[in-house]
């Protein structure tokens, strides 16, 4: 078996231990397992980035991992990473002070893997994206399922606030033990909480009759197979026997059967009617998939809830700023939409329900303007308002106050669940388009003209970070941020929201923009927004004219896109990388092995004619070893782009060194003045030696004609590292030069500017900046900040 096989097995046998377990915990380690076995490694640890300056320990393998000073280190240079406004590029790699190796993947949208150990090589590392983007999906579904366990735990506690009987009870050898009542359950039955939980629902309530425990028994069969159950029976309470409505619903649990049950009781049958309705539309209201059948079954279920003239659903339109008339009762044309403050439904939707007993006392304005009768407001969280009203006053009692509110969580969770299913599928539409990008540009132009409709986020942005000028840059703007700004900023240093996100590393979400603290323009007509960074990339901003104007579940489905946008600018990055390889190396070999071979040619036919053909022979011997520097140049290319995400901490005078070493051995007569005035460590691109060792032969070179001599310094200058080549020959032709400004293989006009090409690449991987003067001979420098 090759060793491409045994890597592609390797890679297929982590995969199959990558899924979702029953908890986060549980899907890290199990994966985890699989990296540190199957690649050879002695440790390893995966990390979860937080909102604040650090990392969680999600799972580790061994546990004692985490003593290591390789994990120890590590961490540290993930802190320090954190704080850096040109971040390094994953993977890392590096040793610790006990000389152990080791790795740090991203898993993007999530966090980081550590892995310790030798035997991992660098092909099998970079090899490991795909892995590692199906290991960082899985541990993203694992806390987002961790997430929906917890809503439907806040979920569950609405139901405190109903005012009948409520049990939670989960099945133990058959008999349902209590885990939670509400104070109504106590109150109805006479115990004290702590004489219920963990006792059996039959042995408390259930009358000693045979007829009547044979029928719970078969209530605790049916909902033990997952069956709900509406069934009328009878209850020992405070005050003797009661006839209730029992409706009890199996809950969805990961390690027991649980239901939940309400006690109604049915001596007023109106309220009986009341329940069974909101039970039932419950259903249905909760497993509708769009927004307009929730409301249309919010009407209805209202219309039987509650008795009223005229009912609406208005929500809230980020486009128009406005809350519009989602379903009513009465033709569209009596419901106008609000788009100012002085209503009675903006007023509900940002401060909570209001009940008039007169609308003719009321002095904000009212829908379909008529101010006499009564209304219930309730506010369905984010999402906008449920209103219902009557032509009398006083036609509303406290119960259809309770009942409406009740209804408005229930709604406001259907909605919820609705809008995240929509938004999650609208994110992949979204992702598929930018995947098949051309460029960064292509891509960004695809988000943003798909995210106001789908999203309804009109007001959006993305800003790409150039290194060369440490700024935010915008790259593109929908219509309705063009529309608003005038003159469209650059983001630098730490006079912005964005750049704090952007070098925080963590979403931003401001309610209130003119009064934050790092507000870029006091004046700006933007009052909240929502800044996601997109890893080294830059930012994406979605903004609102209205404060307060974004929930926490559109936060959390940006932030899954714009973990999906970073994966594909970093996917378009390294096509755009490959693609201007191939035509470097295409122009390199095209025009060096043509000029090559026609001069080997021409000599070859010169010694056919001629007895004297030394200089012919040396003259072809020349061109063929030009030749083989060609292939290797090529060879060096190829790598050097390969690993262009790779970084590690070095010593500079020992890359200096190293360089030196190649370079004598190639020009033995060479005068060298060599000056280290100090030790720095950086961070850097592997290939750094390689590109000192270019940058020497090339003063060389264009130096002999002139006699010239060359020096390397090695200095400090303030928080950067600089290394410093010069000669007192003609300077590097400009030419070449032209290659740092223009990259692609149009720079390369003949092969001899392959090498300044490739330092290039080097400088811009170890996110370092070079400079030229050509005044007087050539002086280089390279410049990196200090690790």
């Amino acid at each position: 078996m090759t060793t491409g096989q045994r890597r592609t097995e390797t890679l297929y046998e982590i995969s199959l231990a990558i899924r979702q377990r029953g908890s986060l915990a549980e899907t890290a380690r199990a994966a985890l397992s699989a990296y540190v076995d199957h690649l050879d490694c002695s440790a390893g640890a995966v990390l979860e980035r937080t909102t604040g300056p650090s990392y969680d320990l999600v799972a580790a393998v061994p546990s004692d991992a985490t003593d290591l000073e390789a994990y120890e280190q590590a961490h540290r240079r993930l802190q320090r990473r954190r704080d850096r406004t040109d971040r390094e590029r994953f993977p890392l790699s590096a040793r610790s002070s006990d000389e152990t190796r080791y790795w740090l993947f991203e898993l993007p949208g999530f966090g980081v893997v550590f892995l310790a150990g030798d035997a991992l090589d660098r092909q099998t590392a970079h090899a490991l994206d795909a892995v590692n983007e199906q290991f960082a999906a899985a541990c993203r579904n694992a806390r987002e399922t961790e997430q929906l366990r917890a809503e439907r735990d806040r979920f569950e506690a609405i139901f405190d606030a109903i005012q009948e009987p409520i049990v939670t009870a989960v099945y133990k050898d058959n008999e349902p033990i209590i885990r939670r009542v509400n104070d109504t359950f106590l109150d109805v039955f006479g115990y004290d909480e702590a004489e219920v939980i963990g006792m059996s629902v039959n042995d408390l309530i259930v009358p000693d009759d045979q007829t009547q425990r044979t029928e719970a028994r078969g209530i605790d069969e049916q909902l033990a197979s997952g069956e709900p159950v509406t069934r009328e029976i009878r209850r020992q309470t405070t005050d003797g026997m009661r006839d209730f409505l029992l409706r009890a619903v199996p809950v969805d649990a990961d390690d027991s059967n649980e239901y939940v049950g309400i006690y109604v009781d049915i001596t007023t049958k109106g309220r009986q009617r009341r329940f069974e309705w909101l039970y039932n539309e419950t259903r249905e209201i909760l497993a509708s998939k769009d927004t307009e059948t929730i409301c249309e079954h919010t009407i209805a279920t209202s219309r039987e809830l509650i008795d009223f003239s005229r009912a609406a659903v208005y929500l809230y339109d980020r486009d128009e700023e406005a809350l519009v008339p989602a379903a009513t009762t009465g033709g569209s044309h009596e419901w106008e939409q609000y788009t100012d403050d002085g209503s009675v439904a903006w007023d509900v939707y940002r401060s909570g329900p209001r009940w008039f007993e007169d609308l003719s006392n009321c002095e904000r304005t009212v829908p379909c303007g008529e101010k006499h009768g009564s209304a219930l407001f309730v506010p369905l969280g984010e999402h906008g308002v449920l209103m219902m009203s009557t032509d009398e006053p006083g036609s509303f009692e406290e119960t259809d106050f309770q009942v409406a509110k009740l209804l408005a969580v229930i709604v406001e969770t259907a909605l919820d669940r609705a809008l995240r299913e929509q938004g999650l599928e609208e994110i992949q539409s979204i992702t598929r388009r930018i995947l098949d990008a051309e460029d960064h540009e292509d891509a960004a132009r695809g988000v943003l003209d798909q995210l106001p409709n789908v999203l309804d986020m009109p007001i959006s942005s993305i800003w790409r970070y150039d290194g060369a000028d440490d700024a935010l840059e915008p790259i593109a703007m929908s219509d309705g941020a063009l529309e608003l700004v005038d003159e469209v900023p650059t983001f630098s240093g730490d006079e912005s929201i964005a750049w704090r996100a952007f070098n925080d590393g963590e979403t931003k979400l401001v309610s209130d923009v003119p009064s934050h603290g790092a507000v870029y323009n006091e004046e700006t007509p933007l009052h909240s927004e929502i800044i996601m960074p997109l890893g080294d990339f830059g930012v994406l901003v979605t903004a609102s004219t209205r404060r307060g104007s974004f929930s926490e579940g559109e936060r959390r489905l940006l932030e899954t896109l714009a973990a999906n946008v970073e994966t594909a600018m970093r996917l378009v990055s390294r096509r755009h990388e490959r693609d201007l390889l191939d035509q470097v190396i295409a122009r390199v070999l095209r025009h060096n092995l043509r000029n090559d071979l026609n001069v080997i040619q021409g000599h070859a036919t010169a010694l056919t004619d001629h007895e004297e053909s030394r200089a012919h022979a040396e003259a072809i011997i020349e061109h063929c070893e030009n030749l083989q520097k060609t292939a290797q140049n090529a060879r060096r290319m190829r790598e050097i782009v390969e690993s262009s995400g790779e970084t590690t901490t070095l010593s500079l005078p020992e890359a200096v060194d190293h360089a030196l070493r190649r370079i004598t051995d190639h020009f033995p007569d060479t005068d060298l003045t060599v000056e280290v005035e100090s030790t720095p460590r950086i961070v850097a691109h592997p290939a750094l030696p390689t590109a000192i060792e270019q940058l020497l032969e090339n003063s060389i070179e264009h130096g002999r004609s002139s006699d010239a001599a060359v020096g390397i310094r090695v200095f400090e200058e303030g928080d950067t590292a600089v290394v410093e080549i010069t000669d007192d020959g003609p300077g590097i032709p400009q030419e070449e030069l032209d290659i740092l400004d223009q990259h692609g293989e149009s720079a390369l006009e003949h092969g001899s500017g392959a090498g300044l090409w490739m330092v290039d690449r080097v400088v811009e991987y170890s996110n370092a900046t070079i400079e030229f003067n050509t005044d007087d001979g050539t002086t280089v420098r390279l410049r990196f900040d200090a690790a």
